[in-house]
């Protein structure tokens, strides 16, 4: 297909917010994502999945980051609703293949703020997916101090101007503020931090064996340098939970 042949050549991250400054193979493995590298998550077998939009020549030019929560459901941020209206029309990679996105919601009181405590977004594939799917998290509330997991397709240290399909890695970051609609951690050069590309992603943390979402990239200030400060919603807020099971009855959650 030449949509998916141009992706793996080429993925443009020229339209969401967003976290991979450094990675790390455990932060992989929290999904049970093959690590190639030492720090590079296995593109084709992981339940997080990258949105993509085309040119009318069918070119990527814009992408962000989503994880499938049903077989054919994926939760990601509402500011990358806008891909689908690429052009050229836009998909979902998973699994070395494409799905074209036939349906999706915003969550009804985004507004488009950049730093919204409503950028979420619910959208489905026209396929069934069977990794994953991810949980939600809520029966153990998240706090300042702990440490997630972030996931997601954008930028790194190493990328060129375009990152590459294989540009998709995992970090970990410690909590510096949590509210109940939002949460923010802060990029030293020993952690991570979300970049262009990885908007929409996850923020996981892995209770009695299980990894379960528990907020959706969102923001960042400063880039993907040292201070940058990377924001993310927190699933935890009944307004963002009853969304995506308004959604997606069937969603998981613990």
């Amino acid at each position: 297909m030449r949509k998916l042949a141009a992706f793996l050549l080429i993925s443009a991250a020229l339209a969401c917010g967003g976290g991979g400054g450094g990675s790390s193979s455990n932060a992989c493995s929290d999904l049970n994502v093959k690590v190639f590298g030492g720090d590079q998550c296995n593109f084709s077998r992981s339940p997080v999945v990258a949105i993509v939009g085309f040119s009318a020549s069918g070119v990527p030019i814009s992408n962000c980051s989503a994880t499938m929560v049903t077989t054919n459901d994926a939760l990601t941020a509402a500011h990358c609703a806008g891909i689908t209206a690429s052009p050229g029309g836009a998909g979902v990679f998973a699994d070395g293949q494409f799905f074209r996105i036939i349906g999706g919601r915003n969550h009804p009181r985004y507004n488009r703020d950049t730093t919204s405590p409503y950028d979420v977004a619910m959208i489905t594939i026209d396929g069934v997916l069977d990794i994953g799917p991810v949980p939600l998290l809520l029966s153990d509330p998240v706090t300042e101090g702990e440490r997630i997991t972030i996931f997601g397709y954008g930028k790194n240290e190493e990328s060129a101007s375009i990152p590459q399909a294989s540009d998709f890695r995992a970090g970990y970051m410690e909590l510096s503020v949590v509210t109940p609609s939002q949460f923010a951690a802060f990029f030293d050069s020993t952690g991570s931090a979300i970049c262009q590309g990885d908007s929409g992603g996850p923020a996981t943390q892995t209770v009695d064996g299980v990894t379960s979402i528990v907020g959706v990239t969102s923001f960042t200030f400063n880039g993907c340098q040292d201070g940058s400060a990377s924001g993310f919603v927190n699933v935890q807020n009944p307004e963002i939970f009853n969304f995506i099971r308004s959604y997606a009855p069937d969603v998981a959650t613990r």
